[in-house]
């Protein structure tokens, strides 16, 4: 059984392919991992042997260092994937490749994201749970989603009969359920529009955790509506753990805070 996303996989086997690199001697292999911005995606899907995902980790690297190994780029993309096949290891649902490219420069006159998600994005992300209907808690009351990320005691109450939200929260959707569907994107204690980034892209997360989504196409439908509209900002979220055979997703900035090995061995991965 798998606990890790497959990508999770791949990104905790490279430390140990550039060390591989390192004690064989393939100098050139390593300086394109060590300074590649690195991307890993599923690019396909293969019947054989039951069923495998085809993934492939996208090495962007400098230009300098693009040209100085142009010439035997195919060789040494093969020589990283074959460490990474020895590092992941065989017949454990998926093949795993490498690739190579130089980074892409933006083109002229394009805003570059500067890490933070926009008040447009924001909108975008809540109309689109509105248009599509969505229960945004899920398999899970009111309260028990919220208190996955705020501390409902602490926040005050909008009836003057209770004393926090938690009370009040309780009140209105569980005993009389009067409150709109959508009542939490502009509720001012939760501030979705204007709150801390983190907190809104922990609360889109949790809209997907397994525990809350049952429905695997319902999940995966929002999961890529959600970074159709977070990529303009460069942010996406991507599968972390998988909890009953379904990911759970986190959010990362991979435009913005570049992805790269470093020497030590570490593979910093933000928001991770």
């Amino acid at each position: 059984m798998r606990y890790l996303s497959i990508r999770r996989e791949i990104e905790g086997s490279l430390p140990t392919v550039a060390e591989l690199l390192r004690q064989k001697g393939e100098p050139d292999a390593l300086r394109a991992v060590s300074q590649a911005d690195i991307e890993i995606d599923e690019v396909g899907y293969d019947n054989w042997n039951g069923g495998t995902e085809l993934w492939t980790v996208f090495l962007r690297v400098p230009v300098s260092v693009f040209v100085s190994i142009e010439d035997r780029r195919d060789e040494i993309a093969g020589i990283i994937s074959k460490n990474l096949e020895i590092v992941t290891g065989k017949d454990n649902g998926y093949w795993v490749s490498a690739e190579i490219s130089p980074m892409r420069a933006p083109p002229p006159g394009r805003r570059l994201p500067d890490g933070k998600i926009s008040e447009r994005t924001r909108a975008a992300i809540l109309d689109e749970m509105r248009a599509r209907e969505t229960v945004w808690h899920g398999a899970l009351d009111e309260i028990a989603f919220l208190s996955r990320i705020f501390d409902l005691t602490s926040l005050p109450s909008h009836d003057s009969r209770f004393q926090n939200a938690e009370q009040d929260i309780w009140q209105h959707c569980i005993n009389n359920f009067d409150w709109p569907q959508d009542w939490v994107y502009s509720d001012p204690r939760f501030r979705l529009y204007a709150a801390d980034q983190d907190i809104f892209l922990t609360f889109i997360c949790e809209v997907l955790h397994p525990i809350v989504r049952k429905n695997d196409l319902e999940q995966d439908a929002l999961a890529r509506a959600f970074n159709g509209h977070l990529r303009a900002d460069g942010w996406e979220l991507v599968e972390d753990a998988i909890i009953d055979g379904r990911p759970a997703y986190v959010h990362c900035s991979p435009t913005f805070d570049r992805r790269k090995l470093d020497f030590s061995g570490s593979f910093p991965m933000t928001g991770w």
